[in-house]
């Protein structure tokens, strides 16, 4: 069940950024983190739940130990990827590695 929630948080992280970045994903760095994050945390999950007898990391903790990192690890990446969105209400994004700049224009 935690798996399942985990996943949903990873999902939305990638939604809001490639929502709030359109097309031009690539060219931002914080977009790009949180979707190579979500695809090798989320796959790697997907492939260790199917193949549970091929993971070793599954042999060094207990359920419940393996069930918070996942939250853990869901919510880090949700985090910024919702922050993406609320930072950049009313502004444009113009790519980059920077911040968005806003989208009024000096007088």
């Amino acid at each position: 069940m935690l798996l399942a929630l985990g996943l949903l948080l990873q999902a939305t992280a990638l939604l809001a950024v490639l929502r709030q970045t359109g097309r031009r994903f690539p060219a931002y760095c914080g977009a790009m983190f949180v979707a190579m994050a979500v695809v090798y945390h989320g796959t790697t999950e997907v492939v260790q739940l199917v193949l549970p007898d091929r993971s070793i990391y599954r042999l060094h903790g207990a359920p419940t130990e393996l069930d918070t990192w996942i939250i853990t690890v869901s919510i880090a990446l949700t985090v910024p990827g919702l922050l993406m969105n609320v930072m950049s209400i009313g502004q444009t994004w113009t790519g980059g590695c920077g911040w968005p700049k806003t989208s009024t224009s000096a007088t």
